[in-house]
């Protein structure tokens, strides 16, 4: 009961990873910077930050 806390801070970290690596690796804005802004803002606005972010165009490497 004393440390509930940091169960509440483990599943906020756990939910700003998983949003990162689905959304944000495929995203212009990249991994690290959905990172950052799911753990400064939370999870769920941060995802609207990267699915605002356009995607990233596959093309054919020269």
């Amino acid at each position: 009961m004393k440390y509930d806390w940091i169960t509440g801070v483990l599943i906020y970290l756990h939910a700003t990873a998983l949003v990162a690596q689905a959304f944000g690796a495929q995203r212009e804005i990249g991994y690290r910077k959905s990172v950052y802004w799911c753990i400064v803002l939370t999870p769920i606005i941060g995802l609207v930050v990267t699915l605002l972010s356009p995607r990233i165009k596959k093309g054919i490497a020269s």
